[in-house]
């Protein structure tokens, strides 16, 4: 994956000669975790602009490069369009992360070819006969944050069709006319979506078979749940551009899976990742998904520091072994173990630098004090500061994270997340009864409207039926809710829910209903699998314990036996693969299986936790498979992110230029 992210900015460079470089927010971020700013100004570049810039361009700058990761007749055409028509360039060129195929699909009913078409335009805006105009599709959507994990910014708001919107779904064909009728989301094909939604799935599967190529790869798609489905039949049955399958040198399978099946990873607050907490807790890059903005003003001399003086910090340091060793630690270790081997690195850097060090007592070795006194030294060294800038960020992060206040009530929060899950595993007890004291009782009051949402959609993500004892609990919570709502002291719970501090009761009423309705619904997800039913379990001693489903696949894969996977769905790409999974009893074949090939990539639609990857990279080393492992997601998620993407967020009638 990290090959094909340097050979992809490779490419680019190419093209960027002398050339003032428009870029928008999803490729500027695959930039950004590969070292591309640095390459693409090495290889000539002047300049890199956000695209949605207004300055004008010199005279000089005749040469532009447009990078976009949208839809070209989409938004980013008006983009392009000011910067074109207020410049005077001889040379323009069009670099499209989505190919001229999907393009062609997305803007559906038109005469010719998309990239035909906006070469015309771009020839009619520049005014210039002799102009050269050039358009290219060039795979750039995919960041790599760790060697085995990657994330497809472009796709960040791909996120699955919800079981609640089954029936909008059906509300909306039967206003064009179809009078079809669907009993679930496994009634729903491609067809059937609406066609933004279907152009969302389009710039992923494209993108993918692009890379694949690009890889010389032949895939087996196969897909956990329905939405998945959906992208996995799409990929596999994707046109193949000159054989491309047939000339591949590499076999993979790839799976994907919705989201929806498990939002109990997501949703909760578990410190089991350091890496999760620095995402929950710091605030995100600006315009990025899936990096964090870190506070570097403790390293240098207080005075006129702003944020025109002082920039962010970031995790994104292509390169540095270093930092890839601290993001192992990130992921995989405690706390405490975090800060021992970041204190410990510090100081070998002050000795290196010749800079002398206080030894601590054996009390406060190697914790945030520790670290606080250490970094103390580096203050305004521009030297050290410069030469490790990459590790110290990230350390840093780490710093800033725990110290925030935030923490506190992230442990009361995780609290009480541990006693909704031991409320699970008891006979005739409903967990909605906690959420109900937590929200009465005055002594409680640390927890507002949205927490107590937070923990249904964890009681309705992790129970596979709620039961009628708990629907009765249900009624009684959204009554509260309603008045804490309309008492004038929770704003913030207003403006997350509605966007509206003047809300009537009736706009309460109705906004509350329809966030349980989605909430209900999240508990049948899992209705129809076979064996990955269940989140919740007990281990040897009878505690109950939650099992990310991400791990249960893995184990399902590898597992010694070889058992039937039946909810790991082979989505055929050819008549050869369909008489292997259609009429395997006829004939002498196995069917296929995902650890069939030396390459597995599981791709979560819908976002991914670091407490996830840290589950599916030890589950890995339980099992010891000889197949390589990716992890893919089209973000990086927190507890927030996902209650705004569940109750929040249109998931059905999407936009494609966002």
């Amino acid at each position: 994956m990290e090959s094909f992210c340097e050979q992809t900015i490779q490419i680019l460079c190419r093209f960027v000669e002398d050339a003032v470089i428009f870029i928008d927010d999803a490729s500027c971020e695959c930039l950004h975790w590969s070292g591309g700013f640095k390459k693409l100004l090495e290889a000539g570049a002047l300049d890199v602009r956000d695209i949605k810039h207004t300055k004008e361009c010199l005279e000089s700058e005749a040469k532009a490069v447009f990078v976009v990761s949208t839809p070209l007749l989409g938004q980013v055409s008006n983009y392009v369009k000011r910067i074109v028509k207020s410049s005077d360039f001889s040379q323009c060129i069009v670099i499209s992360t989505i190919s001229s195929e999907a393009n062609d699909f997305i803007v559906r009913g038109q005469n010719f070819p998309a990239f035909e078409y906006y070469t015309r335009q771009l020839k009619l805006w520049i005014q210039n006969e002799l102009a050269s105009v050039q358009i290219v599709h060039l795979p750039l959507f995919a960041c790599n944050l760790t060697p085995n994990v990657f994330i497809t910014s472009p796709n960040s708001n791909l996120f699955p069709v919800l079981p609640s919107d089954v029936a909008r779904l059906q509300r909306f064909l039967h206003s064009k006319g179809d009078k079809r009728k669907f009993n679930n989301l496994g009634d729903v094909d491609f067809n059937f979506l609406p066609h933004n939604i279907q152009c969302n799935i389009k710039m992923l599967t494209s993108s993918m078979a692009t890379m694949f190529e690009a890889m010389q790869i032949n895939e087996d798609c196969y897909s956990v749940g329905h939405f998945s489905r959906l992208v996995a039949n799409d990929l596999a049955n994707m046109p193949d551009p000159k054989g491309r399958r047939k000339a591949a040198t590499k076999r993979a399978s790839v799976i994907f899976m919705d989201r929806t099946l498990d939002l109990v990873a997501p949703i909760s607050h578990t410190s089991d990742s350091v890496f999760g907490t620095i995402y929950e807790i710091l605030p995100r890059l600006k315009n990025h998904n899936n990096d964090v903005a870190v506070d570097m003003s403790s390293l240098f001399a207080p005075g006129n520091i702003t944020n025109e003086t002082l920039f962010p910090g970031s995790l994104a340091h292509y390169g540095h072994e270093e930092v890839q060793k601290l993001f192992t630690y990130f992921i995989r270790k405690t706390r405490k173990e975090c800060l021992s081997y970041i204190c410990e690195r510090v100081e070998a850097f002050l000795k290196k630098e010749s800079i002398t060090i206080v030894e601590p007592d054996e009390s406060s070795k190697y914790n945030i004090n520790r670290l606080k006194t250490l970094l103390e030294l580096i203050r305004n060294n521009q030297s050290i500061l410069k030469k490790y800038r990459g590790f110290l960020q990230c350390s840093m992060a780490l710093l800033n994270a725990l110290s925030d206040e935030e923490n506190e009530r992230l442990d009361e929060l995780l609290s009480a997340e541990k006693g909704i899950l031991l409320e699970m595993g008891e006979e005739n007890t409903s967990p909605f009864t906690q959420v109900m004291n937590m929200l009465t009782n005055s002594s409680k009051q640390r927890f507002s409207v949205v927490d107590a949402l937070m923990f249904c959609l964890f009681i309705y993500s992790a129970e596979n039926e709620v039961s009628n004892l708990s629907l009765g609990d249900e009624e009684k919570i959204k009554e509260v809710m309603i008045n804490l709502l309309m008492d004038g002291s929770h704003k913030e719970d207003l403006l997350f829910l509605l966007g509206d501090l003047d809300s009537s009761e009736r706009q309460i009423r109705t906004r509350i209903a329809d966030v349980f309705e989605r909430l209900r619904v999240i508990s049948q997800a899992r209705r129809e699998m076979k064996k990955l039913t269940n989140v919740i379990g007990r281990d040897l001693m009878g505690v109950v314990r939650y099992e990310a489903l991400v791990k249960q696949i893995i184990e399902q894969i590898f597992d010694g036996t070889k058992s039937e996977l039946e909810d790991i769905e082979f989505r055929s790409h050819g008549i050869k693969d369909f008489l292997k999974t259609g009429f395997g009893f006829f004939m002498n074949v196995t069917k296929p299986r995902p650890d069939d090939h030396p390459l597995l990539i599981l791709y979560v639609i819908g976002g991914i936790t670091w407490h996830e990857v840290k589950t599916i990279q030890e589950t890995l080393e339980k099992t010891k498979p000889n197949t390589q492992v990716l992890i893919g997601s089209t973000r990086i998620i927190t507890p927030s992110e996902i209650l705004e993407q569940v109750l929040c967020t249109e998931n059905l009638f999407v936009d494609v230029d966002t």
